[in-house]
């Protein structure tokens, strides 16, 4: 058995809950995870609200929850690179749990340098910046512009340009210059002039 955070209905806070469930063994393609650590992300209180029930319908009760770090405990058939013991990061449908499972495909190695919390915080920022620079076919020599570098989404798509060789330019507040500079992106402060 595990335990979780339930919604019981849409609306705000008042209506989440604790709850027990019958731990899921993962299926083919997929991995189960000892959740450590839990990410809060805006997509939660919006689904929670019922302000996404056309893109994310929902039973009640349902867990919520979108990303989260921890330790792989069960491995599912057709899974490879991924094994028993492995410290990961992952986008998740039911996060907010002692165990969740995941499409293999949405689960990575967490870095070595992060604790779990840190490791959670990231996963959907870090593929929001991933699929933004993606689909803009961002390469060598290309010079992008990133509104509101500083943020969590900002900051991966600005960091995924710059592995991929572009020049990064960053809109950015003044309290974000220091981390620009330090990631190789040129700062710019946000505000008439821009």
């Amino acid at each position: 058995m595990g335990s979780s955070i339930t919604i019981a209905g849409f609306g705000g806070a008042e209506m989440m809950g604790t709850g027990e469930f019958d731990d899921r063994m993962p299926g083919p393609g997929e991995v189960r995870i000892a959740v450590r650590a839990a990410g809060v992300n805006p997509i939660d209180f919006k689904i929670r609200n019922g302000w996404l029930r056309d893109v994310f319908p929902s039973t009640f009760p349902y867990v919520p929850g979108s990303e989260v770090a921890g330790v792989v405990d069960s491995v599912g058939s057709d899974v490879d690179g991924i094994a028993v013991g492995d410290g990961v990061v992952a986008i998740v449908r039911e996060g907010y749990a002692t165990s969740t499972v995941a499409d293999a495909k949405t689960v990575f190695s967490k870095p070595d340098g992060l604790s779990f919390v840190e490791a959670a915080a990231f996963p959907v920022a870090a593929e929001v910046g991933y699929r933004t620079m993606l689909q803009l076919a961002v390469s060598a020599g290309d010079v992008v512009v990133i509104n509101g570098a500083g943020g969590p989404a900002g900051s991966a798509a600005a960091q995924f340009a710059l592995a991929w060789g572009a020049q990064v330019i960053g809109i950015v507040g003044r309290s974000s210059f220091e981390w620009m500079q330090s990631i190789g992106a040129i700062p710019v402060e946000y505000g008439d002039g821009v």
